[in-house]
């Protein structure tokens, strides 16, 4: 018997076990009647103290949990660390990924919206010249109405809009937006004049 099998003897321990991993051999006691008294047969042994089985293989020994779960290796436990690391290193990878599309998706969005709010002030501003535009006709005495282009008579054949300039007919003019309509030359020019 050896000194650490008497020790452990001596103090009440229930149950110790021995593994020799160069001879793949196994060997275990357990307390009866004081005693540790060695186990007959190891493989498949339950201890009833752990609740963990021992089986022997022709290469190592395994052990399961109580649940049935084998034990993993320190080399399987080193493995499965590195691939945890490496799908972790991954997910971080992709994250860093997501996050960039994120910050890019944000500064289109602002960039549209900054867009948008410039249109819808030059919007704004349009209306607002428009608005002055169709006031001063209004002083001038000219109303929304005769920019209707049925009502007055065509620009005389054979006058171009280049020549036009000093002809004192009818000729096309776009006001701020509103549809080109036929307006009386001397009406522009004296609106002008003012």
């Amino acid at each position: 018997m050896s000194d650490k099998l008497r020790f452990y003897q001596t103090h009440g321990v229930e149950e110790y076990y021995i593994y020799d991993p160069e001879r793949v051999k196994l060997t275990g006691y357990k307390r009866d009647g004081g005693k540790l008294k060695p186990i007959k047969q190891m493989n498949g042994w339950t201890s009833p103290l752990l609740g963990i089985r021992f089986e022997m293989t022709e290469e190592s020994l395994e052990l399961y949990d109580p649940q049935g779960e084998r034990f993993l290796t320190s080399v399987e436990l080193k493995q499965q660390i590195r691939q945890a690391k490496e799908e972790n290193r991954q997910l971080q990878e992709q994250l860093q990924q997501t996050q960039e599309r994120a910050e890019q998706f944000e500064e289109r969005a602002n960039k549209a919206e900054e867009r948008a709010n410039k249109a819808e002030e030059q919007a704004s501003e349009a209306i607002a010249r428009i608005q002055a535009t169709e006031e001063i006709l209004r002083q001038q005495g000219i109303n929304r109405e005769h920019f209707n282009e049925s009502t007055l008579p065509p620009r005389p054949l054979g006058v171009s809009p280049a020549s036009a300039r000093g002809w004192r007919g009818y000729t096309n003019k776009a006001l701020f937006g509103l549809p080109i309509a036929k307006v009386k030359c001397s009406q522009l020019i004296s609106t002008n004049r003012n």
